[in-house]
């Protein structure tokens, strides 16, 4: 079955911090108030896939600029990973891209961490940059990208 998709509600704030605690270590997460003023903002968007469009699996943070929207957080709780829930996020951030006709989807990703690189290059993002101790002393990143039908970006 796949998961519904909806964009997150204040009432989600819980849910997507917790799941930013459980994911990722405490220099990569984003702040309570962070995440509270990522609900509301016009610039961002929150998403969750959801199992029987009930209960919160994963949550996405996107950040949209007038011409680029950058995929800035992806998490998936643990014992739904590997299962398509984020593939599923993923593609519906480049509908999103779609729809505010941005050129381009980007997003940054540890350099160590082959199986996700993977699986963006699967999904068309090709690595654009290293970005020297990104994540922190000695741990890299690389800003990947994903371009877009040029002329939906132009209309």
């Amino acid at each position: 079955m796949h998961p519904c998709i909806r964009r997150a509600v204040k009432s989600d704030l819980l849910f997507v911090f917790q799941l930013e605690r459980t994911l990722f270590p405490p220099e990569r997460r984003e702040s309570y108030r962070s995440l509270g003023r990522s609900l509301v903002s016009p610039h961002q968007e929150v998403w969750l896939a959801l199992d029987g469009c009930q209960s919160p699996l994963a949550a996405m943070l996107l950040r949209l600029n007038r011409r680029i929207l950058r995929i800035y957080s992806l998490g998936v709780l643990p014992h739904e990973q590997g299962k398509g829930v984020g593939r599923q996020l993923l593609n519906w951030a480049e509908e999103r891209a779609r729809v505010n006709r941005c050129a381009q989807l980007v997003l940054e990703v540890d350099s160590s961490d082959e199986r996700l690189l993977r699986i963006y290059q699967e999904l068309g993002f090709r690595s654009h940059r290293r970005l020297s101790d990104y994540y922190g002393t000695q741990c890299d990143g690389i800003r990947m990208m994903k371009s877009l039908d040029s002329k939906l970006a132009s209309r």
